[in-house]
């Protein structure tokens, strides 16, 4: 059971970690955009479509990028070594022997 806790809590650091670094983005792309809006540059539209794209692509990393890369690749802390992981988990050669 300990190893479970610990399992989850570091899927919990991780998910929290890749949520921080993506309202980090969001926030330098708002920034950017609105600060370019003052200057002139870009209009109110111009925002609004910004905050759409980044919401979009943050919904699409969360829920398609990320789980079709831990389904690849297997979840850390886990027994599950996914597509690419249990290619390799019976210790033989890729190559058929070569």
């Amino acid at each position: 059971m300990k190893d479970s806790l610990e399992a989850l809590e570091k899927e919990g650091d991780k998910d929290f970690k890749s949520l921080q670094r993506s309202i980090e983005g969001w926030s330098k792309s708002f920034t950017d955009t609105l600060a370019d809006m003052l200057q002139g540059k870009k209009t109110f539209s111009d925002l609004i479509d910004s905050i759409t794209n980044d919401i979009a692509r943050i919904n699409i990393q969360r829920g398609i990028t990320l789980p079709t890369i831990n389904s690849l690749l297997g979840m850390p802390g886990s027994s599950n070594l996914g597509l690419i992981g249990g290619m390799f988990s019976g210790g033989g050669s890729l190559l058929g022997g070569r």
